[in-house]
């Protein structure tokens, strides 16, 4: 369940931004108070910020749609923007001057997805089952070796003092 909205969220978020920033390379600059001062900066934008992110987006959609793809979009958005994440906390507290607005947004969505992903990992694969209370106090008997051969009578055994 985690794991399917933390994919869906991330889809849509950079899908749209990713589309956004591949039409107006200008959107992530102005953001981050950056200036293009060679010809260069304008295709780097567009391809980091759009093509980049518009693919990511794509990948975190094939994840939601497809089962075979979740866990290795799980696992994207766990160690891509875990890593986003930490670079950008490290560089924000280490800067010379004062960070904004939209490095602790972006710090916030990016730790946030970071950790719901790992929890959906964490849960990924393991089948939610809750044991009825006779069966768990069977097991629990059973693992300490009070039960007879019949499951019908407890008796306590001759190697426990």
């Amino acid at each position: 369940m985690a794991g399917k909205f933390i994919l869906w969220l991330s889809a849509i978020i950079f899908i749209a931004y990713g589309l956004a920033c591949l039409v107006s390379p200008a959107l992530p600059a102005g953001y981050a108070g950056l200036e293009f001062v060679s010809g260069d900066a304008l295709p780097e934008m567009g391809a980091m910020y759009g093509g980049l992110q518009t693919g990511f987006g794509l990948f975190c959609l094939l994840g939601a749609i497809k089962a075979d793809y979740h866990r290795p979009a799980l696992v994207l958005l766990l160690l891509g923007i875990g890593g986003l994440a930490l670079a950008r906390c490290f560089w924000a507290f280490t800067a010379a001057g004062e960070v904004g607005a939209y490095t602790y947004g972006a710090m916030a969505y990016e730790y946030f997805t970071a950790i719901v992903a790992a929890i959906a990992l964490r849960r990924f694969g393991r089948p939610v089952r809750w044991p009825r209370p006779r069966q768990r106090l069977r097991r629990q008997l059973a693992s300490r070796r009070f039960l007879s051969a019949s499951p019908a009578i407890v008796t306590r055994s001759a190697s426990t003092p």
